[in-house]
């Protein structure tokens, strides 16, 4: 049974009956049991396991879209840096390049689904632009939508040292029924004819990895109400590399690392056409022989960019063990498809000077040089 203020109630035994004077039964006590937590509980975990497989399956998906996107992206906005007489071309170039930055979401919101790994945290990231930016696209066959936010403090909240940001989104649209809003958060679930029942799975996953919470209220013909919570940074906002090309010293000597052999092209193009002496290779140890070979020759390797994952070989943080007993000294870039691994979440710690997720393009390439 159901309480009025929404909390289950189950029977837990009928303890004893109530008589009155005469001896009549008038009554009866039963002790009941709120299992609100333990049900919300279950649900959790019944969430979680449909997740663990679909988990595996986006994160493999978002791998290899990303390879064969960095390869289209990265040439598309090589060929934006080639003189163009033609506006006509350059327009098409551009909107190929726009296509590829909206196509770079996709596997973003499958690794948010994706088993393992940790996101990429930008430190203060600006709460209120973001906000900007999505109510944009809010309500377009009309309607009024309410978004706030607000800062709880540190006093208020224990497990986060400096606070939470909270966002609340309020409408007064059709609402969720009950039975449908235990099941909102499921993925695939839709109550849509064009909907892909991924959208809220994803935002909840999201606000879960970044250590936030993302919990709805509805009520029919009322409408709908989203919290979504994140832990508060004391930092300023990080902005991101841009610098260009003349802001890298010419004539580096570069050793690339990639299985992909479209991705070791591009970068040898990219790099080649900014003046700097670039060496390929397939694997871990083709690059640390490599570098071990430009050690000897007395031509050492200025920076390193090695792919984090080889499938069946050995793997770039695994190379640059090696390459640092050869040379403490080296600057590495860690280069990753699986853009939630915890590696290129924390590049530092495993002796990493930049990350470069893919898909990047030549700016971001540029930018991690400088």
């Amino acid at each position: 049974m159901r309480h009025r203020d929404g909390h289950e109630l189950q029977v837990v035994e009928t303890a004893a009956t109530v008589h009155d004077p005469e001896g009549r039964v008038s009554g009866l006590v039963v002790v009941l049991r709120d299992v609100t937590s333990q049900r919300q509980m279950q649900a959790e975990l019944h969430r979680n396991q449909r997740l663990e497989s679909l988990g595996v399956l986006a994160g493999g998906i978002a791998h290899d879209f990303n390879n064969l996107l960095t390869v289209i992206q990265g040439n598309v906005t090589l060929a934006l840096d080639v003189d163009i007489d033609d506006q006509n071309q350059r327009k098409v170039i551009e909107a190929a390049a726009r296509g590829c930055e909206a196509a770079a979401d996709l596997p973003r919101q499958l690794l948010a689904l994706a088993k393992g790994g940790a996101p990429i945290k930008q430190r203060g990231a600006s709460v209120v632009q973001l906000i900007h930016d999505v109510a944009d696209f809010a309500m377009p066959e009309g309607g009024e939508i309410r978004v706030r936010a607000l800062n709880v403090t540190a006093a208020a909240v224990t497990d986060s040292p400096h606070g939470w940001i909270e966002i609340v989104v309020e409408d007064d649209g059709r609402g969720i029924s009950e039975e449908d809003l235990q099941h909102i958060f499921d993925p695939y679930f839709t109550s849509k004819e064009e909907g892909s029942g991924l959208g809220l799975t994803t935002s909840y996953w999201i606000a879960k990895r970044h250590g936030g919470t993302l919990e709805a209220t509805s009520e029919l013909g009322v409408g709908t109400c989203f919290v979504l919570r994140l832990p508060a940074s004391d930092l300023i906002e990080e902005s991101e590399a841009v610098a260009s090309p003349n802001a890298v010293p010419k004539s580096l000597r570069i050793l690339v690392m990639d299985d992909e052999p479209s991705i070791r092209t591009f970068l040898l193009t990219a790099l080649t056409s900014f003046g700097h002496t670039t060496v390929a290779t397939a694997s871990g140890q083709e690059a640390l022989t490599a570098f071990s070979d430009a050690l000897d020759a007395g031509e050492p390797f200025d920076v390193v960019f090695l792919d984090l994952t080889i499938p069946g070989g050995m793997g770039g943080a695994e190379a640059l063990v090696g390459m640092r007993e050869l040379s403490p000294d080296t600057r590495a870039v860690v280069m990753s498809g699986y853009s939630s691994d915890p590696i290129l979440a924390r590049y530092e710690e495993y002796g990493f000077q930049a990350k470069l997720p893919k898909p990047f393009t030549v700016t971001s390439l540029i930018g991690v040089l400088a």
